[in-house]
């Protein structure tokens, strides 16, 4: 008997420690900008950096830890707000934007490199190699090299909680994939995973997922009043976030954006107005009510 309670909290013991850094409390909400293509390379008619944000949007949602902020959201965002053209979100204008797409994080970056060399050190431009690179013709290998440099910027601060860089490589003796078809690849699709230059690709955007995870556990769980009616009071986080009935919320009034001589906003955090409860789930909001506290506000944050 006493050998099977050792087994058990043995058992017990290491399934805690596998499962200890899973999802605890609703999902924090991150928005992911269009990467600036700075590496001077192309992949036939797709957009380099857009193509990459779209890959790690995706493999932020499958890890289950966060509510990815759809695509077609912050574009429509940037657009009205004049950075549709750049896709250049700052410091200065993260909180504003991060407000306005409920995000708690705003995630950009830049894609340094983006090619891949043969045996003797030629580099070949990825949108229109030649014929000699793509059929290897005397080339004993090929290697792909992708390079990411990434900032997450806090929506409540405006501060800048990780910059970091990835990098991906990928050596071969062929480029594992058929160049006339490769046009029709899309960026993050099956068949570009299968090529060398998205097995690179692959590999920087996994490295980045696990740096994200980790900065990640600085930040709170962030959400806003959606909607004030009375008693008819709303948030725009539900079930896909992880809220549940009976949690409980601080509700905190809008900072004040003070900037300095050379121009960087800093935003100095208002006060705790109230404590909500949750009484109603829905898939993407909630209905809460007033625990203590009063003078809530459309558009005001919602903290753990």
């Amino acid at each position: 008997m006493r050998k099977i309670m050792v087994i058990s909290f043995l058992f017990i013991f290491c399934y805690s420690m596998i499962y200890a850094d899973e999802l605890v409390g609703p999902k924090k909400r991150l928005a992911v900008s269009n990467f600036e293509n700075k590496s001077g390379e192309s992949w036939y008619n797709h957009d380099v950096g857009t193509g990459m944000a779209d890959m790690l949007t995706t493999a932020l949602f499958k890890t289950g830890k966060f509510n990815m902020v759809e695509r077609q959201a912050i574009q429509k965002v940037l657009e009205e707000q004049a950075l549709g053209a750049s896709g250049a979100v700052t410091q200065n204008s993260a909180a504003k934007l991060g407000k306005l797409l409920g995000a708690g994080a705003i995630i950009t970056g830049s894609v340094t490199e983006f090619g891949v060399k043969d045996g003797g050190g030629k580099i070949g431009g990825l949108g229109g190699m030649t014929k000699g690179l793509v059929s290897g013709f005397g080339v004993k290998s090929f290697t792909a090299r992708t390079a990411i440099d990434l900032r997450i910027i806090d929506t409540s601060t405006g501060e800048i909680i990780l910059a970091e860089s990835a990098f991906g490589e990928e050596t071969s003796r062929s480029l594992d994939f058929d160049s006339w078809k490769a046009p029709d690849f899309e960026i993050g699709g099956k068949d570009f995973d299968n090529s060398l230059i998205g097995k690179s690709t692959r590999k920087a955007i996994d490295s980045l997922v696990d740096k994200i995870d980790n900065a990640m556990k600085k930040i709170s769980w962030k959400g806003y009043i959606l909607k004030v009616n009375g008693n008819d009071i709303w948030i725009n986080s539900g079930s896909d976030s992880g809220i549940k009935e009976g949690m409980k919320f601080k509700v905190r009034s809008p900072g004040e954006e003070v900037e300095d001589a050379e121009g960087k906003i800093y935003i100095i955090p208002g006060d705790d107005v109230a404590v909500i409860e949750v009484v109603k789930v829905l898939p993407s909001l909630s209905k809460v009510k007033i625990i203590s506290g009063s003078g809530i506000a459309k558009d005001m944050e919602v903290l753990e």
